[in-house]
């Protein structure tokens, strides 16, 4: 039997095809015997985003997570509960129209969660519009002021496509503003005390810089061939290439797709079949990974064992943490404020449907 770690590669390794797809869907389905429904089914609608998500321990990010996505048009949650035990599954659960599912399985093993909503939309929501994104990943695009996510979806299919593909956008704050020695990052080694998230503007309030597209190289999108796009790029490939490690950083995603029979996410960044992965970038993800909660998700992750390439990044991030080579993120070169989804269309990293314009 394949080693369940290696699916993220396996998936693009031969970018034509890809010789194990129907032993990947088989496991999604088998899969779903790792799951337990923990509260009323949520069904999925063929006029609606539905939302699904894989979390743990994530209760500092929920109430931001369920306001920004509810303003969005979201009606319709399915979150897995991988084993938390903080007050995610209790939040969920105070939630309307959320599914709580639970499971305390290898999230390694269900190729970093992805078999687990594979497991969940195959059996009822093929045909649907489906949000698949982390707690700490928020979706913009310019015109959400005004049209909601399931006008998104509507826009999108007139133009005959089935998938929106958006940048992860690294957010940090200004950490020249902080006392000598001190971190953008630095936290307690534990979530507790840590006020919950209550909003995405309080988040952009605290961490509202991004590394800019136009006054640097800091991005570099690479045709693969056969429909799979590669977008590279952003503030901790900056930081990693400066501390040594190098290598490429994926951060783009395809998070919102209608899914069919052969949709699948054996790599979260390129979900199969690649030729229908647009090239276009409409939508973004800004991403609050570099907050004063990171070393409480790098201990736990370390802990936890259950990354993708044991816990490559988070060791990488946990040394430069200890090194000090994340002291400093913003770069004065570099660093733009996000004001709203206007300042990613302005610096170029991503499109604006003609539709959404504003007259």
């Amino acid at each position: 039997m394949k080693d369940d770690i290696d699916w993220i590669d396996d998936a693009i390794r031969t970018p034509a095809q890809w010789p194990n797809e129907g032993e990947f869907l088989r496991r999604c389905d088998a899969a779903f015997d790792e799951l337990e429904l923990r509260n009323d089914l949520v069904p999925f609608d063929t006029d609606k985003v539905t939302l699904v998500t894989v979390m743990r321990n994530e209760e500092r990010m929920l109430p931001a997570f369920f306001e920004h996505y509810r303003s969005l048009g979201v009606q319709a949650f399915h979150v897995i509960d991988n084993g938390s035990v903080d007050r995610t599954a209790a939040i969920v659960r105070e939630q309307e129209s959320a599914t709580l599912w639970y499971t305390e399985a290898s999230y390694r093993a269900a190729a970093c969660g992805c078999m687990w909503v594979g497991a969940i939309v195959r059996r009822y929501g093929l045909g649907t519009w489906v949000l698949h994104v982390d707690a700490d990943e928020f979706m913009v695009y310019p015109g959400m002021e005004r049209h909601d996510i399931n006008a998104l979806v509507a826009a999108l299919e007139r133009r005959g496509q089935s998938r929106c593909s958006a940048p992860m956008l690294e957010m940090y704050a200004d950490d020249r503003q902080l006392p000598e020695g001190s971190m953008a990052v630095s936290g307690d080694h534990s979530v507790s005390g840590l006020a919950p998230w209550t909003s995405v503007q309080e988040l952009i309030g605290r961490y509202p810089y991004f590394d800019s597209a136009a006054r640097g190289r800091s991005y570099r999108m690479v045709d693969y061939g056969h429909g799979m796009i590669g977008f590279h790029g952003g503030a901790r490939m900056r930081m990693r290439a400066q501390a040594g490690w190098g290598s490429e950083f994926w951060i783009g995603k395809t998070p919102l797709a209608r899914w069919h029979e052969r949709t699948a996410y054996g790599n979260i960044h390129v979900p199969w079949p690649f030729h229908e992965n647009p090239r276009a970038l409409q939508t973004a993800l800004l991403h609050f990974k570099l907050t004063n909660g990171l070393p409480a998700k790098i201990k736990e992750a370390l802990e936890h064992g259950q990354h993708a390439f044991e816990s490559k990044e988070y060791r990488i991030m946990a040394e430069m943490m200890r090194t000090g080579q994340l002291a400093h993120v913003f770069h004065p070169a570099l660093s733009i404020p996000y004001k709203s989804p206007v300042t990613l269309v302005a610096d170029g990293l991503i499109e604006v449907l003609p539709e959404f314009m504003k007259v």
